[in-house]
């Protein structure tokens, strides 16, 4: 194993009323502008709702939210809605509604404050119920999860798949791992890659959540919609391996161009300088199966 990938579906927050800028300046109050009204807030898991009504008679721009003071959207037109799906668990979060008029002036903003409390569970999803798996290394990454997340995590199989939502499974892990395996996701375990599971998952990225692919699962950036055919992975390899004395890590710089250091999945892991950029050392030396991918 020399690389594994990281693909999400970042949605930091979705409309359900106008577009959003990419600006995060927050534009200077205007005395007795007039401000948003009746700002509501509704929290169900992370996600946070809110809703305001608009000063009437008056020519509005757009509207600006604000995070614990931090510009996280810039709203073009007369929006009244606004919803987060990524709020942080277990804080006491503050979001700020500002009017933005068309001759310049921006209203003072209202602050509303909510607690984020979260029940959710990482995921692994399997191919297979665990007693049923027989590579040594999907038992161990199967073990590893379930002793390391206890209550926090869930063991699915392609047959729950309709289970997982974001709200209760921001992040589904899958991962493949078998000797012998011929590249190409029309390779992997038939259950894992049906129709309907391949859907299913497609409509869980769409809403906003998170696929972590390691080993061959790394193939299914293809049927997910994350690449065209004819760039599928093809840093591929299934072979028994054999000793080796370097260091085998997990690269989270693709191409150096996709840098996914900064993921939450990878806080607190340890880098390594083997190469150029850094790295998350995996393997050490010894006897390594040849799963590059």
């Amino acid at each position: 194993m020399k690389k594994s990938i990281i693909f999400s579906s970042f949605v930091a927050a979705s409309l359900t009323a106008g577009l959003t800028s990419c600006s995060d300046v927050e534009y200077p109050d205007t005395p007795n502008a007039p401000k948003a009204e009746n700002v509501t807030s509704d929290v169900d898991g992370r996600s946070v709702s809110l809703t305001w009504t608009l000063p009437q008679g008056k020519d509005i721009k757009g509207v600006q939210i604000l995070r614990d003071g931090v510009v996280v959207a810039t709203i073009e037109g007369p929006a009244t809605s606004y919803s987060d799906r990524r709020a942080t668990p277990g804080t006491d979060v503050r979001y700020t509604v500002k009017i933005m008029y068309a001759d310049g002036t921006v209203s003072e903003g209202i602050t509303v404050h909510m607690d984020i409390i979260s029940t959710e569970k990482a995921c692994l999803l399997l191919p297979c119920e665990m007693p049923e798996l027989t590579d040594d290394d999907e038992i161990y990454a199967a073990n590893w999860f379930t002793q390391e997340y206890g209550d926090n995590g869930v063991v699915m199989t392609p047959a729950d798949v309709n289970k997982i939502t974001v709200k209760d499974n921001p992040v589904v892990w899958i991962n493949i791992d078998r000797e012998g395996l011929p590249m190409g996701w029309r390779n992997l375990p038939e259950k894992l890659v049906a129709p309907e599971v391949l859907d299913a998952l497609r409509d869980y990225i769409d809403a906003g959540g998170h696929v972590y692919l390691t080993k061959h699962a790394t193939q299914m950036t293809v049927p997910l919609g994350f690449l065209d055919e004819q760039f599928a992975p093809r840093l591929y390899a299934s072979g028994a391996g054999g000793e080796g004395s370097d260091i085998w890590t997990m690269n989270c710089n693709i191409g150096l161009i996709y840098d996914h250091y900064d993921s939450p999945l990878f806080a607190g892991l340890t880098t390594c300088d083997v190469f150029t950029h850094p790295t998350i050392p995996l393997i050490g030396p010894g006897w390594r199966e040849d799963h590059n991918c």
